[in-house]
C-alpha cells in the first residue's frame, strides 16, 4: 500500500492504492460508512472518488513523485543521509529497493528487464515529518522500463524508502512537448 497527502484549498486529499485492489475497496467503504478520523479530529463531509486506472500501464512509463532513499553516515552510525536523486548512490538503492521489494511481495525473484531513469530534479528539496521523524526527499520525474506486473507494483506500493509514511507515491506524468516538437505539429486549418 501507498498514500499521499495534500492539503489543498482548505481540503484534505488522500490518495490511496494497494496492490491488493480488495483493501483499496475496503477502506473506501470504511470511510463512507465510518467518516474518516485524525487522530482525535473527526472529519465530516468526507466524499471518497475510487479510481481506476484506464488501461494497462506501458513501458517506459514516466512517473513523477518524492523518492526517498537514504543511508547510515558514515561518521555517526545513528545518523541517516539522505540522498539526492541524481546521485549514483541514490539510483542504485531505489533499484536494489525496488527488485527486494517485487522478491518479498511475490516470493519469487524478478526475471524481466528493469530500468529507472530520472528525467528531471527538483533543485530544492523538501523536509516532511512524520511522527517523531523528518525525512528528506527531492520531487523527481523518473522513466521506468519493466514488465507490466513491475510497473504494477512501482505505482501500487511506491518506490523507495518510507513509503509507509507517504514518501514514494507515484504518479504517471506524460512527457513535455518541447518548443521544437510544437513547432513540427500542424497548425490547425480554418475552411
Amino acid at each position: 500500500m501507498n498514500f499521499k497527502i495534500a492539503y489543498i484549498e482548505n481540503e484534505i486529499h488522500i490518495k490511496y492504492v494497494a496492490l491488493d485492489k480488495e483493501n483499496e475497496k475496503l477502506l473506501a467503504q470504511y470511510m463512507l460508512f465510518n467518516g474518516l478520523k485524525l487522530g482525535e479530529i473527526h472529519l465530516t463531509n468526507t466524499s471518497v472518488s475510487i479510481i481506476e486506472r484506464n488501461s494497462k500501464i506501458k513501458s517506459p512509463m514516466r512517473v513523477g513523485g518524492f523518492v526517498c532513499a537514504n543511508r547510515k553516515d558514515d561518521k555517526n552510525p545513528k545518523k541517516k543521509v539522505y540522498l539526492e536523486p541524481k546521485s549514483e548512490r541514490f539510483q542504485n538503492t531505489i533499484f536494489q529497493n525496488t527488485l527486494e521489494k517485487y522478491e518479498a511481495l511475490f516470493g519469487k525473484p524478478y526475471e524481466g528487464e528493469l530500468k529507472i531513469r530520472l528525467i528531471e530534479q527538483k533543485p530544492k528539496e523538501k523536509v516532511f515529518h512524520y511522527n517523531k521523524g523528518i525525512f528528506i526527499a527531492w520531487f523527481g520525474v523518473y522513466e521506468i522500463e519493466a514488465n507490466s506486473d513491475m510497473l504494477e507494483m512501482i505505482l501500487d506500493t511506491g518506490m523507495g524508502s518510507k513509503c509507509m509514511q507517504g514518501l514514494g507515491f507515484l504518479e504517471v506524468v506524460k512527457p513535455k512537448v518541447t518548443k521544437e516538437e510544437k513547432k513540427d505539429e500542424p497548425s490547425p486549418q480554418t475552411i
